[in-house]
């Protein structure tokens, strides 16, 4: 199994344990800051229709996950909550997939996947990193991608 299909699978599977975690936590996990006013690691995955190159994406991203850790402000740190938010996903890596298609509230056609993260500032930095698979769903479905 290659890297990237591996990756897809562990946001699938992070989706699952995502939500179940936003069903038994209140706070609002779009709006978390230190009261220092930076803002912690933060992992989203936006599908492609939601990021644009040098542009935020758009909408709210189909997985969230936040952390209490802070790193350092400049690359290094970006790069080490990236690697945090990695390891979390492959953590929770059951080997099931889990229905994306079902957390979307709209059609997916040949969309994929992609991780940003924020740390400190509250502006999400993309990795660069997204699914090797494209995501195809109709009405809440998947269904396979033409090619």
């Amino acid at each position: 199994m290659t890297d990237r299909l591996i990756y897809l699978a562990c946001i699938f599977t992070l989706i699952q344990f995502t939500l179940a975690a936003a069903n038994a936590n209140a706070l609002n996990p779009y709006e978390l800051v230190s009261p220092d006013g930076r803002t912690p690691c933060v992992c989203g995955v936006f599908l492609s229709g939601q990021v644009k190159p040098k542009q935020q994406p758009t909408g709210y991203p189909l997985v969230l996950n936040e952390f209490d850790d802070h790193y350092v402000c400049n690359s290094m740190g970006v790069k080490q909550c990236q690697t945090k938010c990695v390891e979390q996903l492959l953590k929770y890596l059951s080997g099931n997939q889990s229905n994306a298609c079902g957390l979307l509230d709209r059609d997916a056609y040949k969309e994929r996947a992609h991780l940003l993260v924020k740390n400190c500032d509250n502006v999400w930095h993309n990795t660069r990193m997204s699914s090797g698979r494209e995501l195809c769903c109709k009405d809440g479905k998947p269904y396979k991608c033409p090619i």
